[in-house]
């Protein structure tokens, strides 16, 4: 019960005013301080007097989104993101491009405000989001998501090469789908990605391109760490694990779906057939095939 009542003394501390966005998209959010002081970034705001207003704690961020605000207060008081369900009358392709966009956001806001655990989870969503259209053709990201996806990705390497990596996806398997690259061609920065996943695409196994369909197995790549403390924090502990927020076994290698096979990660044998003791792995029914597991 301790920690219900902490819980509750949280939600019960005084509230501190967040203003987010500028203009027409102006709002003001009542937010518990002891809430928001859980990520550093705006606990050392709070504790440096950064941003005073009339004598009274408030903080201001004419630059950020309510929307993308909204969905790391979700973060903060519920330890996941909430999007819509895939529920009757809901254009399940238009939500889709819609989250896209969403997670690229909060994968940035992430960065600017040091919440690696904010990021993790916004990227295990692109990844899923990515993958999902890369294997069903009536998934397909629209040209005009990838460019408002890419408008926002300028000094982040990452996210310009899943973007990239689709597109090229794309122009191999239907030559004639120009769309996504007229749509891009324009955008600073474009080209550079578009070459450095072009040459992936003929260096890397046919099963491990695009590198976003196995975001575990390419972690250095999609996982965002933060050596100090500048994180979100739970009764002081660091909680910036890679994909923590799935309750079910996980794919060792794409990290997207519940495992099915058990296998050692050096001879990719169920029964190791190693001199050493085997590094057991989690696969899924696609990476265990991909993977050659037996």
């Amino acid at each position: 019960m301790a920690a219900v009542r902490q819980w509750f003394e949280q939600l019960d501390s005084a509230r501190i005013p967040v203003t987010i966005g500028s203009g027409a998209t102006i709002q003001t959010f009542q937010v518990p301080e002891a809430i928001i002081r859980k990520v550093a970034w705006f606990d050392n705001a709070l504790k440096d007097d950064r941003f005073l207003e009339d004598q009274q704690k408030s903080i201001t961020l004419p630059e950020d989104l309510p929307g993308i605000f909204q969905q790391f207060l979700c973060l903060l008081y519920q330890r996941r993101l909430l999007f819509a369900k895939c529920a009757d009358g809901v254009d399940i392709t238009r939500e889709n491009n819609s989250q896209l966009v969403d997670c690229f956001r909060l994968w940035v806001f992430g960065d600017k405000y040091l919440v690696p655990l904010l990021q993790n989870t916004a990227m295990q969503r692109i990844c899923g989001l990515m993958a999902c259209a890369s294997r069903i053709s009536a998934m397909l990201v629209m040209p005009d998501t990838l460019k408002e996806c890419f408008a926002v990705t300028e000094g982040y390497e990452v996210l310009q090469r899943i973007v990239a990596d689709y597109v090229v996806l794309r122009l191999d398997r239907y030559e004639d789908d120009s769309a996504p690259l007229v749509e891009l061609f324009s955008c600073p920065g474009f080209l550079k990605s578009l070459h450095a996943s072009e040459k992936a695409l003929h260096s890397l196994p046919k099963s491990d391109f695009p590198t976003y369909t196995k975001p575990r197995k390419f972690a250095s790549s999609f996982v965002s760490l933060n050596p100090d403390e500048s994180s979100l924090t739970d009764n002081g502990t660091t909680a910036s694990g890679h994909w923590a927020l799935n309750p079910k076994p996980s794919c060792d290698v794409c990290g997207l779906a519940t495992s099915e096979t058990i296998a050692c990660a050096i001879c990719l044998k169920s029964k190791c057939v190693c001199a050493t003791a085997p590094t057991l792995t989690h696969y899924c029914a696609r990476c265990s095939k991909s993977e050659k597991v037996g």
